[in-house]
């Protein structure tokens, strides 16, 4: 799974291009590294994030290749690997929905702090401290699922 979207983030937010060597899914924290000059220096490197810490920016390249109308799942969309995607590093005050599995929804309640999930990809409970952000709410969006609203402390 895995989609995001971006509910209240700055219109003149840090964007990246990026350019991974394996597949990202959207919703996947990184860090971000130099520039690629490979890439005329319009892109940068991208490592996942391990750590609550190292989680600089977020994967959110837009999907819009819609080959079959009827079987398109955004869930499941991916920057395939050596292709150009987008992130938008993290600011404070940023607030970002996350989609998380029907059956984990209901462990996430208003106010939780949330860090990093497993390999980096999307969000967890905080296993200590003030983690990366808040719980704001829970939401259902039709098409997709259940949304996790985060506002990044």
């Amino acid at each position: 799974m895995s989609y995001v979207r971006l509910d209240k983030i700055k219109s003149s937010a840090h964007i990246e291009t990026f350019v991974h060597s394996e597949d990202l899914k959207n919703g996947q924290f990184v860090k971000v590294g130099k520039i690629l000059e490979e890439h005329g220096g319009e892109a940068v490197e991208v490592k996942k994030a391990t750590s609550d810490a190292e989680a600089e920016a977020i994967v959110t390249t837009v999907h819009g290749v819609y080959q079959n109308g009827k079987d398109f799942d955004i869930t499941k969309e991916v920057t395939k690997a050596g292709k150009a995607g987008r992130v938008h590093v993290i600011e404070t005050g940023n607030v970002i929905s996350f989609l998380v599995p029907n059956d984990k929804a209901k462990e996430f309640k208003a106010g939780d702090n949330v860090g990093i999930g497993e390999n980096g990809l999307g969000i967890k409970k905080a296993d200590s401290g003030d983690g990366i952000g808040q719980v704001q709410a829970v939401e259902f969006q039709p098409n997709v699922g259940d949304l996790v609203v985060v506002r990044f402390k």
